[in-house]
C-alpha cells in the first residue's frame, strides 16, 4: 500500500491503530510481567497530530512522549494516578516516510513505535528512570534494545524490516 502526502490518519488507519495499541499494550505488559493495573497506575493516552496541541508536536520523530503531573487538588482519590502520559503520534512522518517503503506495513510500524513509547512509559513510573538531558540518547539506545527483544520474536510478518530499519539508524 503506497501513501503519498497525507497530513493524518483517515478512518482505516484508526482501526489499525487501535489494534496495534492492544498488541503493544499485551506485549509491553507480557516483556515486563506487569499487573493488569498496571496502566492504571501510569495512565496513557494516545493522540495524532490532529488532537495534538502546537507545543505537544513531535518535530521530526515519528512519536513523542509527553508527561503531564496533576495537582494534588485535582487527584480524585489516594489511588488516582499523579501523572498522564501522552504518546503523540506523527502521522505525517509515519505515512509520508515509512508507507512508501517496501515490507513496513502501518501495522507493524505502529506496533514498534507505541511499543517504544509503552517501554519509555513503564521505565519512567515503574522504574523512576528519567534521564537527564544528557543521558537521553543512552536511555533511546536502552529503550530501542528492550522494544527489539520485545518484538523480535512476534509473529508480525512485517516486523522483522521494521526492526532491520531501527538497526541501521544511528
Amino acid at each position: 500500500m503506497l501513501v503519498k502526502n497525507q497530513d493524518f490518519f483517515s478512518t482505516e488507519h484508526l482501526v489499525v491503530l487501535d489494534e496495534a495499541v492492544k498488541t503493544s499494550e499485551e506485549l509491553v505488559t507480557e516483556y515486563f510481567d506487569l499487573s493488569s493495573r498496571n496502566w492504571l497506575r501510569h495512565p496513557y493516552e494516545i493522540c495524532t497530530l490532529r488532537d495534538a496541541s502546537e507545543k505537544e508536536h513531535p518535530g521530526d520523530a515519528l512519536a513523542h512522549l509527553v508527561r503531564y503531573a496533576k495537582n494534588f487538588e485535582d487527584k480524585m482519590r489516594g489511588t488516582d494516578s499523579p501523572v498522564l502520559y501522552k504518546i503523540i503520534l506523527n502521522d505525517q512522518k509515519i505515512l509520508n516516510h515509512f508507507l512508501v517503503r517496501d515490507g513496513i506495513s502501518i501495522y507493524s510500524m505502529l506496533v514498534y513505535v507505541i511499543s517504544h513509547e509503552l517501554v519509555h512509559i513503564v521505565r519512567f513510573g515503574s522504574f523512576r528512570v528519567h534521564p537527564e538531558t544528557a543521558e537521553r540518547e543512552l536511555e533511546e539506545s536502552h529503550v530501542h534494545d528492550l522494544t527489539n527483544d520485545i518484538l523480535s520474536n512476534v509473529p508480525i510478518k512485517e516486523m522483522t524490516v521494521v526492526l532491520d530499519y531501527f538497526k541501521q539508524r544511528p
